[in-house]
C-alpha cells in the first residue's frame, strides 16, 4: 500500500478516490500472501463444511462454482485441489491478477479445471 500513498493521500484532497486497479502490483500480492493462509487453514476443513450439504455436491458429483472477486485464485485453487469433481470459474475485473491466478491454476496443474475470466460486476455470467 505504501508506494500509493501519493494517490492515496491526492484521493482525500480531491474526494475522488483510487480504483483498485490504480493500486501499485504490490498491495496485489500482499493481499494474496495475507488471505492465503487463512483460506489453507479453514476454507476446505471449516467453511465448506458448515453450509449445509455443500461439501456433499462438491465432492459427489461435483459442481460449478463461481468465485466472484478472485483476486490472484487462492481460494479457488485450493477448493480445485480439495473437490477433483467440481470446475471452478474466478472472475475478477483487475486484469493482472487474473493473469497471476492463470499462472497459479496452470502451476498447480488445474488449468483443465479452474478458468479465470476478467469481467466486471455488470458482465458475470
Amino acid at each position: 500500500m505504501f508506494p500509493s500513498l501519493p494517490k492515496l493521500e491526492a484521493a482525500f484532497r480531491t474526494g475522488l478516490g483510487v480504483g483498485w486497479h490504480q493500486h501499485h502490483p504490490s498491495l496485489f500480492r500482499g493481499t494474496e500472501r495475507f488471505f492465503r493462509p487463512g483460506y489453507a487453514a479453514h476454507l476446505v476443513d471449516e467453511w465448506i463444511p458448515a453450509l449445509y450439504g455443500v461439501q456433499e455436491i462438491l465432492k459427489g458429483r461435483g459442481a460449478k462454482v463461481a468465485d466472484v472477486g478472485c483476486g490472484h485464485g487462492a481460494s479457488t485453487i485450493l477448493m480445485a485441489q480439495a473437490y477433483p469433481n467440481a470446475a471452478f470459474l474466478g472472475f475478477d475485473y483487475h486484469e493482472p491478477s487474473v493473469q497471476r491466478a492463470r499462472e497459479l491454476a496452470d502451476g498447480a496443474g488445474l488449468g483443465d479445471r479452474v478458468t479465470f475470466e476478467v469481467a466486471t460486476a455488470q458482465q458475470y455470467p
